[in-house]
C-alpha cells in the first residue's frame, strides 16, 4: 500500500545516492489486486529514476500481488527491470561493461497460496557472485502468518548462493 510504497521511495533514493548497481525487490510491491493508480504512478516513477540513474532492478511476486492476479506494467516492462516468471528459477546477469557484478536467480509466485518450498528449486549455476531472490517463509518464523513457500535454513545453504534476498516471513 501507500506507506510500504512510501518506505520503497526513501531507499530509491538512497540506492540512487550511494550509486548502487541493483535493487531487489522481493515481492508484495502490491497489498493485493486493489492497486490505486497514485501508487502505480510512483512506482512508474521511482523504476524511471533508477533506470535513468544505471540502476537495474530485479523483481519477484509474492503472496499479496502474485502473477495470475497481474502486474501494472502491462505486457512491456520498463527498461532495465526484470520481472521473473512463475515456471522456473530464471537467472539474470547483472553486466557493466564487459564484466558481470552478479548473477540474480529468482522466482515468482504464480498464485497466491504457493505451498511449494520453492528455495529447494535455486542452485549455484557458474562462477562469481550469485544472489537468490525469493519471497518464502522461513520455518520457525511464520507464527500467525501463512506459510507460503515454506523452506528451511539447511534449504538456502543448499543452493551454495551467495546472498539471499528475501521476501516475506523470515
Amino acid at each position: 500500500g501507500e506507506a510500504s510504497l512510501h518506505g520503497a521511495l526513501e531507499s530509491v533514493e538512497t540506492a540512487i545516492r550511494e550509486r548502487v548497481a541493483f535493487v531487489l525487490l522481493a515481492g508484495d510491491i502490491y497489498d493485493g489486486p486493489e492497486r490505486g493508480a497514485r501508487v502505480q504512478v510512483r512506482l512508474a516513477q521511482a523504476l524511471r529514476r533508477m533506470r535513468e540513474a544505471g540502476i537495474d532492478v530485479l523483481i519477484v511476486q509474492g503472496n499479496h500481488d502474485p502473477l495470475e492476479d497481474g502486474f501494472a506494467f502491462g505486457s512491456t516492462l520498463p527498461p532495465r527491470v526484470t520481472l521473473f516468471g512463475s515456471q522456473e528459477v530464471g537467472s539474470h546477469q547483472i553486466r557493466r561493461g564487459d564484466s558481470v557484478l552478479a548473477t540474480v536467480h529468482g522466482i515468482s509466485y504464480q498464485r497466491r497460496e504457493m505451498r511449494e518450498n520453492l528455495a529447494q528449486r535455486f542452485h549455484r549455476r557458474g562462477e562469481g557472485f550469485e544472489v537468490g531472490l525469493l519471497h518464502a517463509a522461513l520455518t520457525g518464523s511464520a507464527q500467525g502468518h501463512a506459510p507460503y513457500a515454506p523452506c528451511t535454513i539447511d534449504d538456502l545453504r543448499a543452493a551454495q548462493l551467495d546472498y539471499w534476498a528475501l521476501g516475506h516471513i523470515h
